[in-house]
């Protein structure tokens, strides 16, 4: 095969994998924009595109600039200064040209979608609300830590990743320019090249010193003292040791521009090697030994006043310092009048631990294989004017215990699960079994908690898409030998009223079948990010969610999921780190609240964000960021608020943290002198 053949055919396959990739992220965004839009929610997608859009353009294009500029300067240099010997080396120059241009366009295309992912930081920098409460070192609001030295530190970054990926390429220049000169052994760094590379160094030191500077900020969170945050070592050793090879970075760029005038390299190198030593000796070598000489021996006496700032913000960042303290009189002995008088409050009492109580609601009321309870939900209802505590769980299907899985029952057929399982916490049968008040399919309720929308489209184990509005009818429950189906009725789901929509979510979940199939209608939809978690997590990634979201009956009958949402960060100044969640995959956090509450429609899926902490700077951002995505508490209806609960991953970490925080005093808290 002939060179010009070759190069047409690697043409087409470039081309062809183009396409294809193309046409993938074409096919994804568009079928996410349908998904967003039917819920209501584009405008947080459209947001998110529009951020990711301009931080990648606005690192991508200075970077390319950078990048060029400096490669292109050396590439003119070496051609006026004649360090191209050989005609070789001309035809050479000539393909440089474009190597510059398409190496510069590839790193400019990698560092923005890399940078792009941290859209969010922006956003939240520009949005920011102060903490109204200042750190005890540098005496700045708790919000420049949250918001700004995130972004102050993708900069910094940036600058760094820009200026040494621009000396490589220059360097490489001077490099091929000098190509026969390296071939004989020989290394000449004629004036303009020591000049040109003298400028990037001097820029680069002054990142370093910017870096540096960000570091005074980040001893608000060192773990060297006795408690996190900045200790003794860290503000009388560190700090000075920062603000000297702040010095030192800004005299060493000083030093190289200098050097393009007095052209001594040994200079520029002497202060290099100043400023790694001072760095090895001031931010490592010293405060070890004031560490451990002179503090340790004294310890309380040194670190008391930072002690004393960790434990008050640690409570302030978990919320703890609004727990209130109250001492324990004398109790009085237990009368049968006192519980008689306190009836409602004996029947409350948890005697059904949830394991056992999960698999026997699977050996006598699953009914059938393919039907599941993931897990047992603990909530509370008015029951014949009494609040009681009520467990309850979801039936939901299980397609992996479907006698027949094909196409047709997995995605048309087999779509949902069916009704809930509810009984009293303290009620047992003569057989030891729970006293269902809701069981049976279709449900039958004991009491007045009655479920006239039993059918569950979406919850916990719902992890795959299907269709409804088929000409296909859905299996509802089982009758005995019989089957009862349905159609569905609700507005679930992306509707699939072109063929462009049929063809895209074909692509988009690699299902042929919705092209060959006849069973589809102009009326029919499709259901994915079925499961609530994904769910919630693919509108608001930016909160985190509890592990435990709990099935409610609605007084419409409806069901519904309810799902607390939290706000985190992991840089509020001198706060101890927590880890979130209890479960894998984990993230390391120092600011914790449950500003969210998030109302899932078990039957359509639809989904409401409830504000219940206004007071949350990270969620008044957010609020800003995103005005259509959060709805006000008071909009709440009346019947959701009676099933609010405590979240249990916010009080897992508050009570863990609590053990040792509750100790407010520092002689005590040094001691350990009552941990629980």
């Amino acid at each position: 095969m002939s060179t010009a053949n070759r190069f047409r055919l690697w043409t087409i396959i470039i081309i062809v994998i183009a396409l294809y990739l193309v046409a993938r992220f074409g096919v994804g965004l568009y079928t996410d924009y349908l998904w967003f839009q039917h819920l209501g929610f584009e405008s947080v997608m459209l947001t998110g595109i529009w951020a990711r859009f301009a931080v990648g353009i606005g690192v991508a294009i200075p970077f390319a600039a950078l990048f060029w500029v400096n490669t292109f300067i050396a590439r003119w240099q070496s051609i006026r200064n004649v360090l191209f010997f050989s005609d070789e080396t001309l035809v050479a120059q000539r393909f440089v040209v474009w190597i510059i241009w398409g190496v510069g366009a590839l790193l400019a295309w990698i560092v923005g979608m890399a940078a792009s992912s941290d859209w969010l930081l922006f956003l939240r920098y520009l949005n920011q609300h102060a903490f109204d409460l200042m750190d005890p070192i540098f005496n700045r609001d708790v919000s420049f830590y949250v918001f700004s030295v995130p972004v102050f530190r993708f900069i910094q970054s940036w600058l760094v990743v820009s200026l040494f990926l621009s000396l490589i390429g220059t360097v490489a220049i001077y490099a091929l320019a000098q190509q026969n000169n390296l071939a004989e052994g020989r290394i000449i760094i004629l004036p303009h090249v020591q000049l040109h590379l003298s400028v990037i160094g001097a820029l680069i030191f002054l990142t370093f010193a910017l870096d540096h500077w960000l570091d005074l900020f980040d001893l608000v969170y060192s773990e060297r003292g006795v408690a996190y945050g900045a200790s003794y070592t860290d503000v009388h050793v560190s700090m000075p040791a920062l603000w000297v090879m702040v010095v030192v970075a800004l005299a060493t760029a000083a030093i190289l521009l200098l050097n393009t005038l007095i052209r001594r390299p040994s200079l520029s190198l002497m202060a290099i090697f100043v400023w790694v030593l001072a760095g090895v000796i001031g931010a490592g070598f010293i405060p070890g030994i004031i560490q451990r000489y002179i503090v340790e021996p004294n310890e309380l006496a040194r670190e008391a006043p930072f002690i004393e700032s960790n434990i008050r913000l640690t409570n302030m960042a978990y919320g703890l310092d609004t727990i209130q303290d109250r001492d324990f009189t004398e109790v009085e002995p237990l009368t049968e009048e006192a519980v008689i008088a306190n009836d409602n409050f004996l029947k409350n009492i948890r005697l059904w631990d949830y394991r056992p109580l999960e698999r026997t609601y699977q050996q006598i009321q699953a009914i059938r294989l393919y039907y599941q309870f993931h897990d047992i939900d603990f909530d509370r209802y008015e029951v014949n004017n009494e609040l009681r505590q009520v467990a309850i769980s979801a039936r939901e299907l299980n397609k992996e215990a479907l006698q027949s899985r094909t196409w047709v029952t997995e995605r048309l057929q087999f779509t949902h699960g069916y009704g809930v399982v509810a009984n009293p916490v303290n009620e047992v049968t003569r057989e030891g079994l729970p006293q269902l008040w809701i069981k049976d399919l279709p449900p039958e309720s004991a009491v007045n908690i009655e479920v006239q929308q039993p059918e569950i489209y979406y919850g916990e184990t719902t992890n795959d898409y299907v269709f409804v509005k088929t000409s296909e009818r859905e299996f509802n429950y089982p009758s005995g030998e019989q089957n009862v189906f349905t159609n569905y009725e609700g507005t679930g789901g992306v509707a699939l009223n072109s063929f462009l929509k049929r063809i895209a979510f074909a692509l988009r979940l690699a299902d042929t079948n919705m092209l060959l199939s006849q069973e589809f209608t102009n009326d029919s939809r499709v259901m994915f990010y079925r499961n609530i978690q994904q769910r919630v997590n693919r509108i608001a990634p930016f909160l985190q969610y509890d592990q435990d979201p709990y099935i409610l009956v609605g007084e419409d009958g409806h069901l519904y999921w309810l799902q607390d949402a939290y706000t985190t960060s992991d840089r509020f100044p001198y706060a101890e780190p927590s880890v979130f969640p209890h479960d894998q995959p984990r993230i390391r956090i120092n600011y914790i609240r449950n500003s969210v509450k998030v109302l899932i429609d078990a039957y359509d899926g639809s989904l409401t964000f409830f504000v219940t902490d206004t007071k949350d700077p990270l969620i008044q951002s957010f609020q800003a960021i995103f005005p259509h995505l959060f709805t006000p508490m008071s909009e709440m209806p009346d019947w959701v608020r009676t099933h609010t609960r405590y979240p249990e991953e916010i009080f897992r970490i508050q009570s863990e943290l609590y053990r040792t925080y509750h100790m407010r005093d520092v002689n005590v808290f040094y001691n350990k002198e009552d941990l629980w």
